[in-house]
């Protein structure tokens, strides 16, 4: 965690770096590949996840960067389809 926020001196900095970190090193879930729900840990190691997982990756290493953050499923107003999205507190807003 410490090298992925490193020189780091805010709040929202820590949260672009883990958010870029995310990006570039959890692909989405290769074609045939199989979706496996397990740790985060796992998914960080394996280098690939659903987008739930990637959503997890992120917003857990929020957690340890001491940044509150959650994900949570956003449906279509039909709830036909849904997203994750991931929700982070800065400045005392979501």
């Amino acid at each position: 965690m410490e090298n992925i926020t490193t020189n780091s001196d805010t709040d929202e900095e820590r949260v672009l770096k883990i958010f870029k970190w995310t990006y570039k090193n959890i692909k989405k879930v290769p074609e045939g590949f199989p979706i496996v729900d397990d740790h985060v840990w796992h998914i960080v190691i394996r280098g690939y996840g659903a987008d739930d997982q990637i959503s997890d990756v992120f917003t857990t290493l929020c957690n340890y960067a001491g940044v509150a953050a959650f994900y949570s499923w956003v449906y279509r107003h039909d709830r036909a389809d849904r997203i994750p999205l991931s929700f982070v507190r800065l400045r005392g807003e979501w």
